[in-house]
């Protein structure tokens, strides 16, 4: 905990980890597309929530990119086309076998893409219409687009996926390569992009291999406080409250639970007036509202998909084999 609490960076969570992993931890390598793979944990949770409410709009996720004005719609798909062969997140469809889920990558196919002309006031109704029909994960369009031109002459490239396909971080690898995409079409140029050495079929079937029940065993201790999925009402500043609990049939209604950190601190004698914490050094205090999290759910008996930050650090199927810095979370146009 002392580790944890003096590295507040991702990288210095990451160094950490891989510290705890030793050095007979086995790289992630590609391994066969021959029949049905395995789902990594991340996918295993959303493919879990679909199957409660199959198709449902609340697991579409958006991409809304920038296109230069007067961009032939021929060359945003060709650039749509070339993302879409390149990671294979985007054309994989899911299917249980044997009670288990499985993913099963499809052969790269063009993108059917809707010519839409609105008016900048309209664009949220159009949004709203492509985004507001969830997807099969077992068959049928893994996404769709739509080219909008506005009445200002700009231009967007909107795209709607599943979540288990995409996150705030993949988006950010997707707008970048777009963009990269169609700058070298609009030329006349073939686009040239790293070569991908896994994708994340690849990583997931590393995961499986690695963190077997055994393997998980040795590295969590025996439970020592009754099962925090057994039903109980949540407790909020001592106060048992009934109107918290989970509802019989599962609702789309969320809530905020804010709170205040007072830091107190002291001067020692002879020092001078208070300065600013530098924005480099205000991160210190993350760890410690994670964890608060994570006990604040785990007393009320549940906690967020992934455990701390409700689902989407460990989803991100485009960025699992790219080993940059990205920065997370939505993106806009740019």
């Amino acid at each position: 905990m002392r580790a944890l609490l003096g590295a507040p960076t991702l990288a210095g969570h990451a160094a950490l980890l891989t510290a705890a992993a030793g050095e007979d931890s086995a790289p992630v390598r590609p391994v066969s597309r021959e029949g049905g793979l395995p789902l990594s944990y991340g996918q295993r949770r959303l493919w879990f929530m679909d199957k409660m409410h199959p198709a449902s709009p609340e697991w579409v996720a958006g991409l809304l990119l920038k296109v230069p004005a007067g961009t032939a719609s021929e060359l945003v798909g060709r650039a749509l086309d070339t993302l879409v062969a390149r990671h294979e997140a985007l054309r994989t469809r899911y299917a249980e076998v044997d009670g288990e889920p499985r993913q099963f990558i499809e052969a790269p196919s063009g993108v059917p893409i809707r010519a839409i002309t609105s008016g900048r006031e309209g664009l949220p109704a159009v949004l709203a219409e492509l985004l507001g029909t969830g997807f099969r994960l077992d068959g049928g369009e893994l996404l769709r687009a739509a080219h909008i031109t506005l009445d200002d002459d700009s231009e967007l490239l909107a795209v709607a996926m599943h979540h288990i396909t995409t996150d705030g971080w993949s988006t950010a690898v997707l707008e970048r390569e777009f963009h990269q995409v169609l700058a070298a079409l609009t030329v006349g140029e073939q686009p040239v992009l790293p070569q991908l050495a896994v994708q994340h079929a690849d990583f997931a079937a590393w995961q499986q291999e690695r963190l077997t029940g055994e393997a998980v065993g040795r590295e969590l201790p025996e439970p020592t406080r009754p099962n925090t999925l057994i039903a109980r009402p949540c407790i909020s500043s001592g106060v048992t409250r009934t109107w918290c609990r989970r509802p019989v049939l599962r609702a789309f209604r969320a809530a905020l639970y804010p709170f205040d950190i007072r830091v107190r601190r002291r001067r020692a004698p002879g020092v001078g007036p208070r300065r600013r914490v530098p924005a480099d050094r205000a991160g210190s205090a993350l760890p410690l509202l994670r964890a608060h999290a994570a006990d604040r759910g785990r007393g009320q008996g549940h906690e967020g998909e992934d455990g701390h930050r409700g689902g989407h650090a460990q989803n991100a199927p485009v960025r699992a084999r790219r080993g940059q810095q990205q920065p997370a979370g939505p993106r806009r146009p740019r």
